[in-house]
């Protein structure tokens, strides 16, 4: 796995030392790793990995942060920016401490329609079929789909 990950560029972005979980007793290990590739680390797009400790109270996981940049997600913050942000803070108030589950779960939802609205917006869909060519659009599907129908229309005439 490791030489599937180093070829495909993918770096391990976790601090050395830094425990990702902390069971009740009080044992630390480090399970949830974080890694990234050339191109997330080339564009800028994530950036300001940390590994809170401090947060976790509703899990034995501590929380990953991260700031994150793309422009679609920009977008659709702006557009539904003022019910998003109230709900953020709401949830990553001062103390962390009175945070409720349906509040955390309300967000991380939120955060998670971001990230695949964006990556729907910015990531171009692939098809792993040896005929489909890189450069066919919906428009020329439509356009083959009404060639095809006008055939069919003149052999029944």
């Amino acid at each position: 796995m490791l030489e599937w990950l180093h070829g495909l560029t993918f770096n391990l972005r976790n601090e050395l030392n830094i425990p990702t979980r902390e069971d009740s007793g009080g044992h630390t290990s480090t399970i949830d790793l974080i890694f990234t590739n050339e191109a997330i680390i080339n564009t800028g797009i994530l950036s300001h990995i940390y590994i809170n400790t401090e947060i976790g109270s509703l899990s034995d996981h501590h929380a990953i942060t991260f700031t994150t940049f793309c422009n679609a997600i920009k977008e659709e913050i702006e557009q539904n920016g003022e019910e998003h942000t109230k709900t953020v803070r709401e949830v990553l108030n001062q103390d962390r401490n009175t945070t409720s589950e349906s509040k955390l779960d309300e967000a991380v939802k939120m955060i998670q329609k971001y990230l695949e609205q964006a990556a729907t917006k910015t990531v171009p869909t692939r098809h792993i079929v040896s005929r489909l060519k890189p450069w066919w659009t919906k428009e020329l599907t439509t356009a083959y789909k009404e060639l095809r129908n006008s055939r069919e229309v003149l052999k029944v005439s």
